[in-house]
């Protein structure tokens, strides 16, 4: 337990805030939640706040994990990860508090990789990404959400704190939902795996359950489509595996070109299928009225592999 009192100081800087201070911030009050400790937090530069404060998150110009300080702006800061990608006061925090929020080390490590890194590499001014068609680029977290909850040239600087904590409040809400995510998959693919051994690798594996495959199912190369009921567990879906979950372009195989876009008796028509309710156009998946029938079209996409 960490030497705190009741009520937790956390300070961090003043003005326009980033998603980097920011999700640190709800990290520790995550971990203060689960330690009923009350916090505030103070936005500030005012040195002699600083120093008051319990943690400091993101200015001070120190880095001491041991003192709580978590700035990564002064000169000599030189803490990097394995990849390269230097540290930010998010990563910062969640290296050490991360673990006290969630003990599962697998958790740690999913959410690490998949929102503190990009969120610290956007920081320190570093691309992960890079776009594929000109001037496109997706939607992101660090860079576009945050910029809605950030005062516009022309709406002063008012409410700054306001809009700030309003960002938090989401902060707070994606970093639960990113633990209960990772836990589930964690717990889901090891179901997964078990069909997988139980049914010897097939070309066609059969789920009696909504699980999330896509990621497991990726690493065993023998198996070309996934049959599993859908979400409301009112149809049965038969799915393509692609061997890159970010490569649309991966898929192991197709149904057939003249059933995409059918759906209902057009598709059952086609298809030859009773029960085929729809068919993408994109022909990586399709749904159908019981798990028969969705093995049956699953089946008949092999046949164009």
């Amino acid at each position: 337990m960490l030497s705190f009192g009741k009520k937790l100081n956390i300070c961090t800087h003043d003005g326009h805030f980033h998603a980097d201070e920011v999700f640190a911030c709800a990290t520790l009050i995550l971990w203060a939640d689960k330690n009923d400790k009350k916090v505030r937090i103070t936005r500030t530069r005012d040195s002699s706040l600083i120093n008051k404060a319990d943690i400091v998150v993101d200015v001070g110009g120190l880095y001491n994990e041991k003192l709580n300080r978590f700035d990564h702006h002064q000169d000599g800061f030189d803490v990097n990860r394995e990849s390269g990608i230097p540290y930010a006061s998010f990563g910062l925090v969640w290296k050490k508090f991360g673990r006290l929020i969630c003990s599962n080390d697998e958790v740690i490590r999913m959410i690490d990789h998949k929102l503190v890194t990009p969120i610290d590499a956007h920081d320190n001014g570093i691309n992960v990404s890079k776009s594929v068609f000109g001037d496109l680029q997706e939607y992101n977290l660090a860079r576009d959400i945050v910029r809605l909850f950030r005062n516009t040239w022309d709406e002063g600087n008012k409410n700054v704190d306001n809009n700030f904590n309003q960002f938090l409040g989401v902060a707070i809400k994606i970093i639960e939902r990113e633990i209960k995510l990772s836990l589930s998959l964690i717990n889901g693919e090891s179901e997964v795996l078990k069909y997988i051994e139980k049914q010897r690798e097939p070309s066609i594996l059969v789920l009696d359950a909504y699980l999330p495959w896509d990621r497991v199912v990726a690493d065993f190369r023998n198996i070309y489509l996934v049959v599993y009921p859908d979400f409301m567990g009112k149809n049965w879906c038969a799915e393509v595996v692609k061997s890159d979950q970010k490569d649309y372009l991966s898929d192991r195989a197709n149904f057939p070109v003249h059933w995409g876009g059918k759906i209902g008796n057009e598709l059952e028509s086609v298809s030859g299928v009773t029960g085929a309710i729809f068919c993408h156009k994109g022909l990586f998946f399709t749904v159908a009225e019981t798990k028969e029938s969705a093995i049956e079209l699953a089946k008949k996409a092999i046949k164009k592999v």
